[in-house]
């Protein structure tokens, strides 16, 4: 997921799983060499392009609450886990959080990416799903360690989110759209790291409102399109009451409450918050008991 400064062409990962989810004719006629949005279509072939296949309505992709997407072209009501973000950025890169979260003084940034490595295996460990950027990438590691595995869940699967519902999802019009805020959701950080704000107990990102509302909380942001940059709608939200359904790394689903402890919920985001790295100036974050949500 997301969109990169790079001219490799990317995908959603919706692409990806076409073909686990019975779809084996969208899949094998998706052309990877192409950009998502890519309408050509090639005297002779096939008259089918990744632009008509991203507007396929695949019924497995929409939840029957999901009104802005049940029975729409290109409808999605699901976003992959895209870690944690620091509020006002505008791209999610795990070597470019922008958190220096063992405050040392180096910030990775778009234009200083990787420039401290703790910090950025620290924010890697914070998402399950990140932007596969090829060599195109401005980072050599990037395009080496993007996403993680099953087996690299170091927090265990039962307690990580890896998918969640989204009905701002795929606002777009199409569920291959890669743009990060298009197919995922981030818990938006406040900042700078500090003694309030730290990788153990993050901040939410609280808005101006009277009161505030930490907007990516859990339901408290219903509104969008997230791929036109409402940023602060790529978070939890359905239009069930009382929560949200996610499904967890190791394939089971559940129910999270909107009242869930925030710092519960900010653990159940990151599949390796608790690697710990106090040697590295990081405090990791707690285990969490199975009750715990």
């Amino acid at each position: 997921m997301g969109s990169p400064a790079t001219t490799v062409p990317l995908r959603s990962w919706v692409v990806e799983l076409a073909s686990y989810m019975d779809r084996r004719d969208i899949s094998d006629r998706w052309d990877d060499n192409l950009a998502w949005n890519d309408a050509s279509t090639v005297p002779g072939t096939v008259p089918v392009n990744n632009s008509t296949l991203g507007r396929t309505y695949i019924k497995v992709l929409a939840c029957p609450d999901d009104l802005t997407a049940i029975g729409l072209n290109g409808g999605l009501s699901y976003v992959g886990n895209n870690g944690y973000m620091r509020y006002g950025g505008t791209s999610n890169r795990w070597v470019a959080g922008g958190l220096d979260w063992n405050l040392s003084g180096l910030v990775n940034t778009a234009a200083t990416p990787d420039a401290d490595i703790v910090d950025s295996d620290a924010h890697r460990d914070t998402g399950v799903m990140w932007t596969d950027y090829g060599n195109g990438s401005l980072s050599t590691r990037e395009s080496q360690k993007n996403s993680h595995t099953v087996d690299g869940v170091y927090d265990g699967g039962g307690s990580t989110i890896m998918f969640t519902e989204n009905v701002n999802a795929g606002s777009s019009g199409s569920w291959a759209d890669p743009q990060w805020s298009n197919v995922g959701f981030v818990f938006m950080v406040a900042g700078p790291v500090g003694s309030t704000n730290s990788y153990r107990t993050p901040a939410p990102y609280y808005n101006s409102a009277t009161p505030p509302v930490a907007e990516n909380l859990i339901n408290k942001q219903r509104s969008g399109p997230e791929a036109n940059g409402q940023f602060t709608a790529a978070a939890p939200n359905s239009g069930h009451p009382g929560g949200v359904n996610v499904a967890y790394s190791e394939g089971s689903v559940g129910f999270i409450s909107d009242a869930i402890d925030t710092n519960v919920y900010a653990r159940l985001v990151t599949p390796g918050g608790a690697r710990n790295r106090a040697t590295s100036g990081i405090v990791p974050q707690d285990p969490l008991g199975d009750n715990a949500f």
